[in-house]
């Protein structure tokens, strides 16, 4: 954690305290900090402000007990049967940190329905949302992502302005309710070889443009495998590439080379054979998953391994 980070987290328990001074936050284990439940009054005058920074906290409802802060990128880990506060948190540019404020913010979770985590209730205008992570089966880890949007007019990058958060459910009951991990967030250089490998063996030619580089910047690996399903889902897929006279044998030793850096004669046959056969049952999309999300793909793209374990849905291989 940062020093303007630390000194962000030191405010914000300012920001929220009803009576007294907050605890100091112990930034190597984030240690837990007693705040009041009641939420502090939004800053006046704060449409159209440069900000620099935003970051949530996430704390337990009624209590106002601060369990973690999370930044962009960062992935969220909730115990099962947790209930949680998250809100959002901004910091103007240059200003002091008494000056932090509680921009208006929307959250959703896409297809709740089949999500392991629930949006208990939204209040956009304090910019907060009350999660509860449901009981899953203890021999699976289970995964959901949470959208966010700053609904202020503020002046500030796009990625400050709306983004994702990835929630990991841990069954252990044992483990701390919530903790925060750092994200899988890529570099420019980085983004750039996957997008052009994503188009390259999903499409079979070059992106026209690099309009995917930011997003999977900012959001990673869970980016990604979003990616990927879309582009194997897409008309050009299912369609174009065939007119263009692409068949399924050439559209498979093109995820094997540019996904897994294999060639023919590395591949073996009854993997061959049952990856084909999903293709003809036009399960395209399945057989670009289990590419995607594989320790294969991240050692060919010399990606680390644990990247996978911020990944948003998973897919067998």
């Amino acid at each position: 954690m940062n020093r303007t980070f630390r000194n962000c987290c030191g405010a914000l328990a300012l920001l929220l305290a009803a009576t007294g001074a907050a605890a100091a936050q112990d930034d190597k284990d984030k240690k837990a900090v007693s705040v009041s439940p009641a939420p502090a009054a939004q800053a006046p005058g704060t449409a159209g402000r440069a900000v620099e920074e935003v970051f949530f906290q996430i704390r337990t409802p009624g209590t106002g007990e601060q369990l973690a802060f999370l930044r962009p990128g960062e992935v969220l880990n909730i115990r099962a049967g947790t209930q949680i506060e998250l809100f959002a948190v901004a910091r103007p540019t240059g200003g002091r940190d008494r000056d932090l404020f509680r921009p208006k913010a929307r959250f959703s979770l896409p297809n709740e329905d089949r999500n392991e985590v629930q949006i208990l209730e939204v209040e956009e205008a304090r910019g907060e949302v009350t999660l509860r992570a449901l009981n899953v089966d203890p021999q699976r880890r289970q995964d959901a992502t949470l959208h966010w949007q700053i609904l202020e007019p503020i002046q500030a990058p796009a990625n400050l302005k709306s983004g994702s958060i990835a929630i990991d459910i841990v069954p252990d009951p044992n483990a701390a309710p919530v903790t925060s991990l750092p994200g899988a967030a890529l570099s420019e250089r980085e983004a750039r070889g996957l997008w052009t490998n994503l188009y390259r063996a999903i499409l079979l030619r070059d992106p026209d443009n690099f309009s995917g580089v930011a997003r999977l910047q900012r959001d990673g690996y869970p980016a990604l495998l979003e990616m990927a399903r879309e582009l194997a889902e897409s008309d050009e897929s299912a369609i174009r590439v065939y007119a263009k006279g692409a068949c399924n044998e050439q559209r498979l030793l093109s995820l094997y080379r540019h996904l897994w850096g294999v060639n023919e004669s590395q591949v073996p046959r009854d993997q061959w054979e049952r990856y084909l056969d999903m293709m003809q049952d036009r399960r395209f999309d399945d057989v670009v998953m289990a590419f995607v999300d594989s320790n294969a793909f991240l050692d060919y793209h010399k990606l680390d391994r644990d990247l996978r374990s911020a990944a948003l849905r998973r897919y067998g291989d």
